[in-house]
């Protein structure tokens, strides 16, 4: 079997065990888009048009709420239907502000926030109702 195929094999033993979790989320390097689904493929930015639709339908379809990325040195992201994919840029060499994004995740939803270095907060409350 091929390095792919054993990673397909793998990918898609991972998302059947959704009914085990509350929230499905993918970390992942590359993102799929930069902005929006439907935009062109951007050789080394973003995945190729076919495979990403493919993949964000699978996605979609075992259940994934949100994709986190990095790889574009700049924050960005959208929704594909009702799944979020959020890209958080680098620390350091950048155009964009440098920073990090803090993910919370409670019983019913998954909330994030940016902070530029200049904005990290000293103490993080982490109960959902304070956000």
């Amino acid at each position: 079997m091929e390095l792919k195929e054993k990673q397909d094999q793998w990918l898609d033993e991972q998302l059947a065990e959704d009914s085990k979790c509350k929230h499905m989320v993918i970390f992942q390097h590359t993102p799929w888009f930069l902005k929006s689904p439907e935009e062109k493929h951007l050789k080394n930015l973003n995945m190729e048009n076919d495979l990403r639709l493919r993949m964000l339908e699978k996605f979609q379809d075992a259940g994934v709420r949100a994709i986190f990325c990095g790889h574009y040195h700049r924050n960005g992201g959208g929704f594909y239907g009702n799944m979020e994919e959020v890209i958080t840029c680098a620390m350091g060499y950048t155009k964009a502000q440098s920073g990090l994004r803090v993910v919370r995740v409670y019983e019913n939803t998954i909330k994030h926030d940016f902070y530029g270095m200049d904005d990290i907060p000293e103490t993080l409350c982490l109960s959902e109702a304070s956000t």
